[in-house]
């Protein structure tokens, strides 16, 4: 029998998506495991586990998805608005934590990982409207250009290391 089956990791999970997305898999039923870079939020819901951990070192990573049949990836360490007044340093970053993150998924070989991109940032202006998954990709900022590089990475390691994975576009969250 498969330990694993229920057993979530959401990558950044005390954030705002993350948190109301911990939230629903716990009451689902699901065994969830939170990692995030700060210390654990005041409020943990039952169910889940909090880890902290520096996701761009990879050696914090090794071992993190022992266990686990999925992990949902909703990293992301530069911000929209602030992505032109940061560093290349940040936003290659971004990408170096990707790749290592996939690197830690061929080896633990988790049944699925959902890649969190951005459903805006990603297009750029619209050509036409409604986009939709078929509009053609020219961001217009760091972190677009960044989300689409890492979108990148998660289909080659779909094809070459074989990781189940899926990539989902959120658009703008509010609430």
């Amino acid at each position: 029998m498969d330990n694993r089956k229920g057993n979530c990791c959401v990558l950044g999970g005390a954030g705002f998506i993350g948190s109301v997305l911990v939230a629903h898999l716990c009451r689902s039923g699901r065994t969830v495991k939170v990692v995030g870079r700060s210390s654990a939020p005041a409020y943990m819901p039952a169910g889940a586990t909090y880890v902290r951990a520096d996701l761009c070192d990879p050696v914090n990573l090794r071992g993190l998805f022992d266990g686990v049949c999925e992990v949902i990836d909703l990293v992301y360490g530069v911000p929209p608005k602030v992505s032109f007044g940061g560093s290349i340093g940040q936003t290659l970053t971004n990408i170096q934590t990707t790749v290592a993150i996939m690197e830690e998924l061929a080896r633990s070989k988790v049944d699925r990982y959902i890649y969190v991109s951005s459903g805006g940032t990603v297009y750029g202006e619209a050509i036409s409207l409604p986009i939709t998954e078929e509009h053609p990709t020219h961001p217009i900022s760091p972190y677009g250009m960044s989300k689409l590089a890492c979108e990148g990475y998660v289909d080659l390691y779909h094809a070459c290391r074989d990781i189940p994975s899926i990539i989902a576009r959120l658009g703008n969250a509010y609430g």
